[in-house]
């Protein structure tokens, strides 16, 4: 883990921590859902990785997974303007090892059932043995 915060400026710990104080509705309702259905798994909210905030991180625990850890990012409408750099973002992010899954307000709000079922598909990917 501390490789992944080499990155980490004391500016954007701070803005970090505020981002874990101040969630935005479908943040907090992401965090309920992962916490209610993956409730042994630590998944870290608002944290730092490379430089860059993800908004929920799942670390892998086995050696022989297909990628090291798991982002998960709940995209509002500004995502849109910044479709470009997310996707800088995400390519950078899988070159450490690290996979983006990303889900918009209107996949959370229509079908947050077969979210779960991806993300669950995903963890299990990187979290059982071998």
């Amino acid at each position: 883990m501390r490789g992944m915060r080499s990155r980490a400026t004391p500016k954007k710990k701070a803005f970090a921590s505020y981002l874990r104080n101040h969630q935005t509705h479908p943040e907090k309702e992401m965090g309920h859902e992962l916490k209610a259905h993956f409730p042994d798994i630590p998944i870290y909210r608002q944290s730092i990785a490379y430089g860059y905030i993800l908004d929920f991180y799942l670390k892998s625990n086995k050696e022989n997974a297909p990628y090291k850890g798991l982002a998960i990012e709940v995209d509002g409408p500004c995502h849109l303007a910044r479709a470009q750099y997310d996707a800088k973002r995400d390519m950078a992010l899988r070159g450490k090892g690290i996979k983006t899954l990303r889900f918009t307000l209107g996949q959370m709000r229509l079908n947050m059932s077969a979210v779960i079922a991806v993300i669950a598909g995903e963890i299990k990917k990187i979290r059982e043995k071998a």
